[in-house]
């Protein structure tokens, strides 16, 4: 259910129990793991699953780069890769960045509920717009008409945005993630497994420092409102020589609460959604 990058792997992915696009309908990456091989301190090999290192194997659903060890295999849950996603992208003027924030979250608690199998997002850039994009993955009629009523009743009450709706397949939704309408992949599915390719090697910025901060309610303060936009938009807009993008994720639903928090090492499950943040600059 997890990651979408090509920069991050599936270690990273799985250890600090990662987030993608399909969460809301499946949970949280390290959720899935039901069994690991890993080489201990002393250099010998073993496998843990439930039964025989409940531990062990607790420590590996997000203890992250605590895990005692390196692991070299993961046994999880798969489950099916959607076929078509309908999509409906809008697009804000900065000073409406605030605004879409608080309504957006304001929505989250009924846009998590994976009866309506839809990812949604927000996207800034420290220039001249917000994005927030959202996706319904393979949707019955009647989903897809509830999911563009739900997208444009939040654009509605923001104002001032446009939105456009297309379909596309899971694949191109990936290589879309990637980087490939910027030219730093190829536009082959094959090449998602190219470590060589995407915006980790590719991308036009040679230095970065990411980061993100959990939050864990869905009452937002205008203080925080106000420290985010001002600082993307305000103190670290252009013509500044480096870039910063922010990117809001959901972290919500019951796909991730409904899992009992002493199940996991991980810590964020109470999180309702992340503010991911990267630093570029050549």
């Amino acid at each position: 259910p997890g990651g979408a990058e090509s920069g991050v792997g599936a270690s990273g992915l799985f250890l600090g129990c990662g987030r993608g696009m399909l969460t809301q309908l499946h949970g949280l990456a390290c959720d899935t793991i039901q069994g690991i091989r890993y080489v201990d301190a002393s250099g010998k090999v073993l496998e843990v699953d439930a039964e025989t290192d409940p531990d062990m194997l607790w420590m590996a659903k997000g203890g992250g780069g605590e895990f005692p060890g390196i692991v070299t295999e993961f046994i999880v849950q798969a489950f099916p890769a959607p076929h078509m996603l309908h999509a409906r992208d809008c697009t804000f003027p900065p000073e409406k960045a605030k605004a879409l924030i608080k309504t957006w979250v304001a929505h989250l608690p009924e846009t998590s509920d994976p009866v309506h199998q839809m990812f949604t997002h927000i996207t800034m850039w420290n220039s001249m717009y917000v994005n927030f994009p959202s996706l319904c993955f393979d949707c019955s009629p009647e989903q897809v008409e509830w999911f563009e009523a739900k997208v444009n009743e939040i654009a509605e009450e923001v104002g001032g945005g446009s939105c456009h709706s297309f379909a596309h397949g899971w694949f191109d939704q990936l290589l879309f993630e990637a980087g490939r309408d910027r030219g730093v992949i190829e536009n082959r599915a094959e090449a998602l497994m190219d470590r060589n390719q995407g915006y980790g090697a590719n991308g036009p910025a040679r230095a970065s420092k990411n980061g993100g901060y959990l939050v864990d309610s869905y009452n937002v303060s205008d203080e925080l409102l106000d420290t985010l936009t001002s600082w993307t938009f305000g103190h670290m807009g252009k013509p500044h020589p480096w870039s910063l993008l922010v990117l809001i994720y959901n972290m919500g639903g019951p796909k991730i609460t409904d899992v009992p928090a002493s199940s996991a090492a991980y810590g964020g499950r109470g999180a309702k959604f992340v503010v991911h943040f990267k630093h570029q600059w050549n």
